[in-house]
């Protein structure tokens, strides 16, 4: 007789369906485990000995071969662990097996198991549990740990265990319901709204008005930004306040979230974990200047996500741009045009959604600040022009908003600081409804979650609705900044989402006249110091 469990496993942010099929036969013991297991799955007959004889259950006598079908996929990892063990007690109780077909035939079982019969936590539930429901399945058998990430999926019956002999007694009961936590409709049921934020969003920023335009407007149309500017202005407190800034994720998002980060190793996972579902905030995610290429963007042997997929729907902040390498910041390219990562190993190529807002800081100049026209130091010009030309004309593309930065003076720390507190707080309630505002005209517009800075050419040539006064101010600033048509495009994207913010219907010439602010004057060219009204 051949047992028949089902299990699965995780391939990029979505699941693979594997089927478990033990033979035992008589003859001389021989263990066979086919299938392209690597050396985790191939590893886990001790363990599973060792389980079964801890469970007061003995290993099968004779000939067994185990597979792990479709043959032609590679597993890895230790998800199959307790469904082989499912697989071998069946083989040695036939009749229970038989008696409870129907019913497994509908089960999944993942989970790895421990010398002892203790069930441990494995990578991917979340992603595994989404296409078992896909596939039409009513159940999934997982290790305790995992049940409140498992209830995230409505519609499946989920079956928490501690030990392999809670699996054996709940087979032998008939897979009975009563000992199950059903996920049914839990999570629909629950109308919590996320927490409002306790503080303003510009909380302790003082001045700097024309680089929290730029944040209001990077968030409500997904821009990315580089913010250049001298140590201590307020960049990296500019970039945490974006999150804040930002709608809430839908359940959709949240999913996504979840998926991501269910992928990473359980001692890398964060809070992003099982009950906080509905107060769960977006990533912001920080990496080090010393990031390589695989930690950004994921890699390793198991093709783990990266920095800008953990990121995903969330924040990627990049603090001193300049110091990361030249690779790396090439290699990011991609991922900030096209949102997606796709990472090709040797035996799989997986797929990473990497749909964050990007937002970069970087100093002027070595010495932090910008050079002084007025003392002409040529020098001090051609060091600061020099470190600069470390992002490259692609790479600086990409950014569709470009904050130019100067110190806050000491007066103004001094004495406006109450007042510019005290304006923010009565403000913030209408300054995060006019963002959330911006937002649903363009879901309304594109009739899907799509923002601004993700629509394509031929996109823009039918959505966004212009003016007739625009046109000739956009060849003018063609050819005045040198501007190619990718940053004419993005020029456009920014000036729609401001059109949004202000709630018009069309892009006019004050919309664009604005978005133009936002492009690079001072970087890759002779400094010349300006003032800047805020």
């Amino acid at each position: 007789m051949i047992v028949q469990i089902w299990s699965a496993t995780p391939t990029g942010v979505r699941g693979t369906l594997i089927q478990v099929e033990v033979h035992a036969t008589g003859g001389l013991p021989r263990f066979y485990l086919v299938g392209l297991p690597d050396r985790t799955v191939n590893e886990s007959r001790e363990r599973i000995e060792s389980a079964l004889k801890s469970s007061a259950t003995q290993f099968p006598r004779g000939r067994i071969i185990v597979n792990l079908a479709p043959a032609d996929v590679h597993k890895e990892g230790s998800t199959f662990d307790l469904p082989i063990a499912v697989g071998l007690y069946g083989a040695s109780h036939k009749d229970m097996i038989q008696r409870i077909a129907p019913l497994l035939s509908k089960t999944a079982f993942i989970g790895e198991l421990g010398l002892s019969g203790e069930c441990r936590s494995v990578r991917g539930v979340l992603p595994i549990c989404l296409e078992l429901k896909r596939q039409g399945f009513t159940r999934i058998v997982l290790p305790i740990h995992h049940v409140a990430e498992a209830t995230l999926v409505n519609g499946l019956e989920i079956v928490g265990i501690s030990t392999l002999r809670e699996v054996f007694d709940w087979l032998h009961r008939g897979c009975p319901k009563g000992t199950s936590h059903d996920s049914g409709d839990d999570n629909s049921s629950k109308t919590r709204s996320p927490n409002k934020i306790k503080s303003p969003p510009f909380d302790g920023i003082v001045g700097q008005s024309f680089a929290k335009r730029a944040m209001v407007i990077a968030a409500a149309g997904h821009h990315h930004t580089l913010m250049v500017g001298p140590p201590g202005c307020g960049k990296t407190m500019l970039a945490r306040s974006v999150r804040h800034l930002m709608p809430p994720m839908n359940e959709e998002e949240r999913l996504d979230v979840l998926s991501i980060h269910s992928m990473v190793d359980a001692s890398k996972r964060n809070h992003l974990q099982g009950g906080d579902f509905h107060q769960l905030k977006r990533p912001f995610r920080a990496p080090h200047t010393s990031a390589t290429v695989a930690s950004l963007l994921g890699g390793g042997p198991k093709a783990t996500p990266g920095e800008c997929s953990l990121a995903h729907h969330g924040v990627l902040f990049l603090d001193e741009l300049a110091e990361f390498t030249r690779n790396v910041l090439e290699a990011l390219r991609q991922p900030i045009e096209d949102r997606v990562i796709t990472l090709t190993r040797q035996k799989r190529t997986v797929e990473y959604p990497a749909n964050a807002l990007v937002i970069a800081a970087m100093n002027p100049s070595p010495d932090g600040s910008w050079p002084d026209s007025l003392l002409q130091d040529e020098a001090q010009q051609r060091r600061a022009i020099r470190y600069q030309e470390k992002i490259s004309g692609p790479l600086r593309d990409r950014f569709d908003l470009f904050v130019e930065m100067d110190r806050v003076d000491v007066a103004s720390i001094t004495e406006s600081n109450a007042e510019n507190k005290q304006d923010l707080m009565n403000d913030e309630d209408s300054l995060l409804d006019q963002i959330q505002e911006a937002r649903n005209r363009q879901t309304h517009r594109y009739g899907c979650t799509l923002t601004n800075s993700a629509l394509t050419a031929a996109q823009i040539k039918t959505s966004i609705k212009k003016h007739p006064s625009v046109e000739p101010l956009l060849s003018q600033a063609a050819t005045s900044f040198g501007l190619s048509m990718r940053a004419v495009h993005r020029l456009l994207k920014v000036a729609q989402t401001i059109a949004d913010l202000d709630g018009s219907d069309f892009v006019t010439t004050h919309h664009v006249a604005e978005a133009l602010m936002f492009r690079p004057k001072r970087m890759n060219s002779t400094p010349v110091r300006e003032t800047r009204m805020n």
